[in-house]
């Protein structure tokens, strides 16, 4: 499946205007604008869905790509508060700079928003944690068909960051190595960020991996272990 998330087209607003919610409409160059995005984008199939949020310049360029258009709030643009509908300009540069200067850690008066619109995607998220435990589930099920002689094992967890100990820290330097050459990133976490002789695989999972990824990712397993075992 493949998912493309595009953006709204120009505006018909002052340029330097902070906006979210607002519904403002589309720039004079909406047509033009089409053309390009839909001269980059696939054919799509007639089974294809398309989501937007239910504002007006949003609406407009989905019903662009499909008859059958379905929106969604939860996908509705942030609120800016205070600053919603004004000029950067006209914003109290003080607060404005703040923000700017450190992302991370300054609230302005957006924030409450930002937490609302991630409480709407972790409400639309169930299938995606559905999806999340299976693939730990899969993972911890191949890992346990490993040999018991060989020593390696997942530590408790069903967290999507499982731990595989390997033991020595030429081991796991090796079996972090083998997997990059089989074209998959496990990264190795060594003393002393961990006890020495429990160097590990640090295999962390998201919700953007697939069931393929995860059987690939256990054959590779199996097939470096095997000849540690016949030895």
């Amino acid at each position: 499946m493949d998912i493309y998330l595009i953006r709204h087209t120009n505006t018909a607003n002052s340029a330097g205007l902070c906006y979210g919610q607002s519904d403002v409409a589309v720039a004079s160059t909406f047509e033009q604008e089409v053309d390009a995005l839909l001269s980059k984008l696939p054919e799509f199939d007639d089974d294809c869905l398309v989501f937007s949020s239910p504002l007006s310049r949003c609406v407009q360029l989905a019903e662009t790509l499909s008859d059958t258009v379905k929106t969604d709030t939860r996908l509705q643009e942030l609120f800016f508060g205070d600053w919603e509908g004004k000029l950067f300009d006209d914003i109290e540069q003080t607060a404005l700079q703040q923000w700017t200067d450190n992302f991370a850690t300054a609230a302005p008066p957006l924030l409450a928003s930002a937490l609302r619109q991630s409480l709407r995607i972790m409400e639309a998220a169930d299938d995606r944690r559905a999806h999340l435990d299976g693939l730990i589930a899969q993972l911890r099920q191949g890992l346990s068909t490993l040999p018991a002689s060989l020593g390696w094992h997942l530590l408790p967890s069903h967290t999507p960051v499982q731990a595989l100990i390997i033991g020595s820290n030429e081991a796991a330097l090796a079996v972090m190595e083998g997997l990059r050459a089989k074209g998959l990133w496990v990264p190795a976490i060594r003393p002393p960020t961990v006890p020495a002789g429990t160097a590990r695989l640090r295999i962390a999972l998201s919700a953007a991996h697939t069931t393929d990824d995860v059987a690939q990712l256990l054959a590779a397993l199996h097939a470096l272990a095997t000849p540690l075992v016949s030895r």
